[in-house]
């Protein structure tokens, strides 16, 4: 068994760059092959590994190099498919930033894909590997609030990066899928079942086409949409089978956290009457309810301010998965991305529709 690996990234975007400097952390890794249409992102990237990696305008190419063990590949969601196959089909072990992809038809390919390979393939669903989400969810194991019954999530934030895909709904599938599959899978880890109906509505009323957007994380200028059809608000309710009710609020044109600073706020009433409300961004869980006023908890992220909670876990168990083969845990990722985008998915058509859709 392989001691080390030998990775490349596709995509050095936001997410393509956190994934390059949290793996730079690791011993077992070495970044030998960086890929991106943009040559001052190749070159950014190129430079803070001091000039040790090869770089690559085009992916196909990367790929080629049989020395490559694995690729992360963080470009936009309508590629998601196409790149990723290719990967598989040159042999190498693959993790893929979320969502799994644009349509459930391209979903499905890539769930068979990963399950027909021998290959690694990771979904980056962040919060699985979150410190803080695994604490809550042994928490909730102890069988402290029963049967969880009614959950919401509110993600209201600042506007995506200033980069036109992102405001494509062909391109991302909707907001609900490319923002809030990170949500609604939440909400299937913590139900452990399958969602049964959705409901939701949404619109653009802020971030039209044509409207300036400066994203405060996103390095380039700021820039006016050409196109933007992906909804800007909304509020979507999930039904599941065994009975539990979930509720997302969606808000895309906060105030930049510097101003506004919310949090991601997720809360959960089990069928004996307690209520959890958590915020993973500032580390706290409070249980209400029982024989005590309230209990708190406080759970940091041991990397605050270094990478976004569970990145240096989920870079860690990919890295395990691919040194000990474990196709096990590495099929799971991918069919918790499937139904998280197929929630998604529903979320768009229900607004687009007007009407209740059945999963």
């Amino acid at each position: 068994m392989a001691s080390t690996l030998s990775i490349g990234l596709i995509g050095l975007g936001d997410m393509g760059r956190g994934h390059l400097e949290c793996l730079k952390s690791f011993p077992s890794v070495r970044l030998n092959a960086l890929c991106d249409l943009d040559s001052s992102r190749l070159q950014g990237a190129f430079s803070s590994l001091f000039g040790k990696a090869k770089v690559y305008p085009d992916y196909r190419s990367l790929l080629d190099q049989k020395e490559i063990d694995a690729v992360f590949i963080s470009v936009p969601d309508d590629l998601h498919a196409e790149v990723a196959l290719a990967a598989l089909d040159a042999g190498k072990h693959v993790f893929l930033e979320k969502p799994l992809a644009n349509s459930l038809k391209n979903g499905e390919r890539l769930l068979k894909a990963a399950s027909q390979s021998n290959k690694i393939f990771f979904v980056g669903h962040i919060y699985r590997f979150s410190p803080f989400f695994r604490e809550l969810l042994g928490w909730i194991d102890q069988d402290i609030i029963g049967k969880p019954m009614m959950l919401w999530c509110h993600e209201f934030r600042q506007p995506f990066p200033q980069r036109d895909w992102f405001y494509d709904s062909k391109k991302t599938g909707g907001t609900f899928v490319e923002k809030n599959c990170h949500h609604f899978d939440l909400f299937n880890w913590i139900t452990n079942d399958r969602a049964k109906k959705v409901v939701a509505f949404g619109g653009i009323e802020v971030l039209k086409t044509g409207v300036e957007i400066s994203c405060s994380y996103c390095p380039d200028p700021p820039k006016k949409m050409e196109h933007a059809s992906g909804l800007d608000h909304g509020w979507a309710m999930v039904e599941y089978e065994k009975g539990a009710k979930a509720n997302l609020g969606l808000c895309m044109f906060l105030e930049k956290p510097d101003r506004i600073w919310r949090g991601l706020e997720l809360g959960i009433i089990g069928t004996n009457g307690k209520m959890l409300v958590t915020n993973v961004d500032f580390g706290s869980m409070t249980l209400f309810g029982g024989d005590k006023k309230e209990e708190k908890k406080e759970v940091v992220n041991p990397n605050q301010g270094v990478w976004h909670s569970g990145m240096r876990e989920e870079h860690e168990a990919f890295i395990q998965a691919v040194l000990q083969n474990n196709k096990t845990q590495s099929l799971e990722t991918v069919k918790w991305a499937l139904e998280a985008i197929r929630i998604g998915l529903a979320a768009e058509e229900s607004v687009k529709k007007g009407k209740i859709i059945s999963l």
